[in-house]
């Protein structure tokens, strides 16, 4: 079954999609912070590669390299240089979903499993047995590492060079890792959270819904950090702003589907989505930005301190902003 007759379904059995969300109070449960605004002479900036194929994985590490995932593999910019595709010896390029890099290497999902690429080599960390969807979005904190498949079969954390597999009967599309022990996912029917994750534990029943929205809401993207903050974007326009104690629909530019969302603070975010579409949300209100694209657009990542931002999307679209 492709996507889009699997949203179909989804949508038939649960409700109709959203509309785009009325205006609301954005951030009314949210903790107070200074907004930063982007420099407005800013622009996105299309950065070329030898490749064409579509990019759905992004990540900036903290030594400042880019790192992308898509159907071609895994590649890596350093020193503003791009590398050779990497992919496990003996393969071909075979399609890699998201990546995500820490201290002792970085780590790639695909269909069924979740790789590490550290030091020129590559290990398998672990494998879903019935994962039959290739969108297993990749997520850490510290040491541990975060994945999970939006197709029913599991959810997984790594660390302390051990994995564990937990059989949840939740779809997940999106997750971040606020710390080594506390996650947060989003499926298409709501957002949940589970805190004190331990290795070789069964979660089954630990899972807390902490929002649940009236209706579809298509292939979210999630962000969410220390604080409590949460911010939740689907399809049709639909956000939605708050805390663990709950989330408010908020306005947003237009209609389209998003499919990233990144930032250091929750009054200085960026999404992105379909069409080339890219949003910003500085504390009061979600702005459009232009892309200079029309490429549709699937991840987002930037460094530390939010001020190099990364996008990819389909047809290799590459692009950067430079605050």
């Amino acid at each position: 079954m492709n996507r889009l007759a699997y949203c179909c379904v989804i949508a038939a059995v649960f409700a109709a999609c959203s509309s785009p969300t009325e205006p609301a109070s954005p951030d009314a449960n949210l903790p107070a912070a200074d907004a930063r605004a982007p420099d407005p002479t800013a622009r996105w900036q299309p950065i070329g590669h030898d490749d064409d194929a579509k990019l759905t994985g992004v990540f900036v590490d903290t030594s400042g390299d880019v790192w992308l995932a898509g159907a071609s593999g895994l590649r890596q910019r350093s020193a503003g240089a791009w590398q050779p595709w990497l992919v496990p010896p003996g393969e071909q390029a075979r399609p890699s979903y998201d990546v995500y890099a820490n201290a002792s290497g970085v780590y790639v999902s695909r269909t069924p499993e979740l790789l590490r690429y550290a030091d020129g080599e590559w290990s398998t960390v672990g494998a879903w047995n019935n994962c039959a969807w290739e969108q297993v979005p990749v997520g850490g904190a510290g040491d541990a590492v975060f994945a999970g498949c939006p197709y029913y079969a599991g959810f997984a954390r790594w660390g302390d060079q051990a994995f564990t597999l937990a059989q949840e009967q939740i779809i997940i599309y999106d997750l971040v890792a606020v710390s080594t022990t506390d996650v947060i996912v989003a499926g298409s029917l709501g957002v949940y959270a589970y805190t004190g994750f331990e290795l070789g534990t069964d979660t089954r029943d630990d899972w807390q819904l902490i929002f649940e929205p009236d209706g579809f809401i298509g292939f979210p993207a999630l962000w969410a950090d220390a604080s409590g903050a949460i911010v939740l974007l689907g399809n049709g326009g639909t956000a939605f702003h708050g805390t663990r104690q709950g989330l408010t629909p908020v306005a947003t530019p237009s209609d389209v589907q998003i499919r990233g969302v990144f930032g250091t603070r929750h009054d200085d975010l960026f999404a992105v989505g379909d069409g080339g579409a890219i949003w910003h949300f500085d504390g009061d209100a979600w702005t459009a930005m232009d892309s200079g694209t029309s490429a549709d657009l699937h991840g987002i990542h930037g460094s530390a301190d939010g001020l190099e931002l990364w996008v990819v999307g389909d047809a290799g679209t590459v692009l950067r902003l430079q605050r």
